[in-house]
């Protein structure tokens, strides 16, 4: 049995529609358009258990010689190369931010842990204020790390594996 590809199949009237200039850095070469690549993205991170994209394009057009389909797969690839780095340093800023808050948060309720235990302040309603509000700012201040180092690392890492996908795509050209 083989394994699932993700096909996709784009029908542009020529193959010049495909692109815009470049984006300026980081990206050297002509970009993909905007809702191209969403598209292509939202399809590749929608199709998560398959391994590999064999994409085909179509052109309407004079079909593109030998020389020029090598320049569109290198532009392609580019692409999605400069995006996947981008992600891969999303990847790492996250995880460092997501630990200084952790370290904060640890912090926080450290002290909020000595604070309920070695001051005795009675058992008032202004206790339980107290208490009530240590309780709340510990929590917010570990829910950053938390959602940085869960949530977000495992979206995070959908898209890198989306985008390395695309980036390694089989690009095929009909006419």
């Amino acid at each position: 049995m083989s394994d699932p590809i993700l096909r996709l199949r784009i029908d542009p009237a020529t193959a010049e529609e495909i692109w815009e200039e470049s984006g300026g850095f980081p990206f050297r070469a002509p970009v993909l358009r905007a809702p191209l690549a969403e598209y292509l993205e939202n399809h590749a991170r929608r199709a998560r258990t398959t391994p590999s994209v064999d994409l085909t394009i179509r052109t309407g057009d004079a079909p593109l010689d030998a020389e020029a389909q090598a320049q569109f797969v290198r532009n392609y690839r580019s692409f999605f190369g400069v995006k996947f780095d981008g992600v891969e340093l999303e990847r790492a800023v996250n995880r460092r931010e997501g630990l200084q808050s952790l370290y904060v948060g640890v912090a926080t309720s450290l002290v909020a842990l000595a604070l309920v235990v070695f001051v005795d302040v009675g058992l008032g309603f202004h206790t339980f204020a107290i208490y009530f509000v240590l309780l709340v700012l510990v929590w917010v201040l570990m829910w950053d790390s938390i959602e940085k180092l869960v949530f977000d690392s495992m979206f995070i890492r959908m898209r890198a594996r989306a985008l390395a996908k695309l980036r390694d795509a089989q690009v095929t050209f009909e006419r």
